[in-house]
């Protein structure tokens, strides 16, 4: 995400700052406390407003973190960047939006695959965990609890997809293929003529289109032909996000 907020300081003259969080030790909401606390200091202070842009699971910390920040903001109490501003109050930033690169909005289908397919041996499952830590369980929950549990995003949203079935660990992309459907590397299509076998979905190598939805749809969506590694690197993509940081849109 270095990147990423280099090239928008440069295009919008805000201060952008990379928060990075021990995604493998912590869960969703845990996550979620650790961000805002570190975005409140990056601000200057708990209240002042800030801009999220997260990537992958950085969408639903930063949607478990903006609830913390309206529960703080009525006395109640990422990896991203936050680009930040002005006073307020609240025990977090007060976020005054976000934009969100292929969030698992749903839940993740890989994680339901490795953690609850019967088919999956138990020490791919007991691996699995150990090198995504707890966060894994949460996208492992069924599309329902998700719906139900999650907070939204901070508004105004915007989501960005990547289409591109792309990703520098060829076992992942195998394992996508097989629960997304296509062939790995392909354009889509069909990905084969089996009975049961799934329609054949649009995904970036890790997150299907369809998981990057929220309840309450986004302010605005786009996607560009990008595999799910590299998304927060390309140039088209900041382009984007630079859009929607100075007019609440990607157009």
């Amino acid at each position: 995400m270095e990147r990423l907020a280099s090239r928008l300081e440069a295009s919008t003259g805000l201060r952008a700052v990379s928060i990075g969080y021990p995604s493998t030790k912590l869960s969703v909401a845990d996550a979620a406390a650790f961000v805002s606390s570190r975005a409140a200091e990056a601000c200057g202070g708990a209240g002042r407003p800030a801009f999220a842009v997260t990537f992958s699971l950085g969408g639903p910390i930063i949607r478990h973190a903006s609830l913390l920040s309206e529960s703080s903001s009525r006395g109640g109490g990422s990896s991203g960047s936050s680009i930040g501003g002005n006073d307020g109050g609240g025990g977090g930033p007060r976020w005054l939006g976000a934009v969100l690169l292929a969030p698992p909005n749903r839940g993740s289908d890989l994680a339901r695959e490795l953690l609850l397919a019967p088919s999956t041996p138990s020490v791919v499952r007991r691996l699995f965990r150990f090198l995504f830590g707890p966060a894994v369980l949460d996208l492992a929950s069924s599309s329902e609890v998700i719906a139900r549990e999650w907070p939204d995003a901070p508004r105004p949203c915007g989501v960005i997809a990547g289409t591109a079935p792309r990703s520098l660990n060829p076992a992942s992309l195998l394992l996508a293929a097989r629960v997304f459907g296509g062939r790995a590397g392909g354009s889509g299509g069909r990905g084969g003529s089996g009975e049961g076998r799934r329609p054949a979905r649009a995904h970036d190598g890790t997150v299907a289109v369809d998981e990057t939805a929220l309840q309450i749809p986004a302010d605005d969506f786009a996607a560009v032909h990008a595999g799910h590694t590299l998304m927060a690197d390309s140039r088209e993509v900041a382009g984007l996000v630079t859009a929607f940081l100075l007019s609440g849109k990607f157009s």
